[in-house]
């Protein structure tokens, strides 16, 4: 019904029904809106199904609350714009993620009669402080326009990762370790405890001059950062569940969270869980920016035997 009342007020009724879907989506993807669906029809839209019914409790307090609803229905505006440009202006914007300067027009127009704030397609330098049309509208939005409905979490998500849009994450402290703290404290491990936050404290004051991560591949069948052969590496589960989950925490909450700057004290509880591969241990402790996907990221993920070949394309370390 939204979506039927945003076609008629926003678009003159020129937008054919979509294929509306609830899906499980990427960790930090609320949902899309793809040219063509899984049948070959046109035009889907996919809501995280999580966030669409209230059931991730990471990102919604009170399903069905009304700043639950608001945060999804804005969601799927955003998609229903991102259609418009689709399907009538016949533009994919492939260059701007699908969300350029059309996007971001036709944004604004309707940012304009809702009485929100302008977006634009991308910053120009680094003194730029536009908000990004990736993330309207939620972006543009009151602080207090979902209420407590949402976690702190969903809104991030929704704006990108943070209230002013940005979206380079500083390094943590996630969930994970903070959990890492708590396993020290309770074994009473005052020197490791403070080890594990010098090394922090030094990260978190190298970030803000520090470069964005840099890709780099890593091919199937050749070497590994540190130029040893890559081969095959055996993840066993145990690991994820010794010392009540800590790795599996730390592991969810680096790669949910996007705080890739605490992989080398995953290095340090996957030892204390009783990891001796040398060579999971040693990468996770390189000098480089590790991203989502990271090798030894998703072997722990996917708790079994990982071939470098595994996954669409090759394996990349940031």
């Amino acid at each position: 019904q939204r979506w039927t009342d945003w076609n008629e007020s926003y678009f003159d009724g020129a937008l054919m029904p979509p294929h509306i879907g609830f899906d499980v989506t990427a960790a930090r993807s609320l949902g899309g809106c793809a040219p063509t669906t899984s049948y070959g029809g046109l035009i889907q839209i996919s809501i995280n199904c999580g966030l669409a019914f209230g059931t991730n409790a990471d990102w919604v307090n009170n399903p069905k609350g009304e700043g639950h609803l608001h945060l999804v229905e804005d969601l799927l505006l955003r998609f229903t714009v991102r259609q418009f440009v689709l399907e009538v202006r016949k533009e994919t914007e492939e260059g701007y993620g699908g969300y350029g300067p059309k996007f971001a027009a036709e944004a604004n127009r309707i940012g304009k009669e809702l009485q929100l704030g302008a977006v634009k397609a991308r910053r120009r330098g680094h003194d730029d402080a536009a908000l990004i049309c990736a993330h309207w509208p939620h972006c543009v939005r009151s602080e207090d326009f979902y209420g407590a409905d949402v976690t702190p979490r969903l809104l991030a998500l929704g704006r990108g990762g943070s209230a002013g849009g940005a979206t380079r994450r500083a390094p943590g402290p996630s969930a994970g370790f903070l959990d890492m703290m708590l396993s020290y404290l309770r074994a009473g491990q005052a020197e490791q405890l403070e080890r594990l936050l010098s090394a922090h404290r030094e990260r978190l004051g190298r970030a803000p001059t520090e470069r964005g991560a840099v890709s780099r591949k890593v091919e199937s069948g050749e070497q590994d950062l540190d130029g040893s052969p890559l081969g095959e590496v055996r993840f066993d589960a145990d690991w994820l569940g010794r010392n009540e989950g800590l790795v599996r925490k730390m592991v969810g909450a680096i790669v949910e969270c996007g705080t890739f700057g605490e992989v080398p004290f995953l290095a340090d509880a996957l030892e204390a869980a009783g990891c001796r591969e040398d060579r999971i241990l040693r990468h996770l402790r390189a000098d480089v920016e590790h991203t989502a996907r990271c090798w030894v990221l998703r072997g722990l993920m996917g708790q079994g035997v990982v071939g470098h070949s595994a996954g669409p394309g090759p394996a990349a370390d940031g």
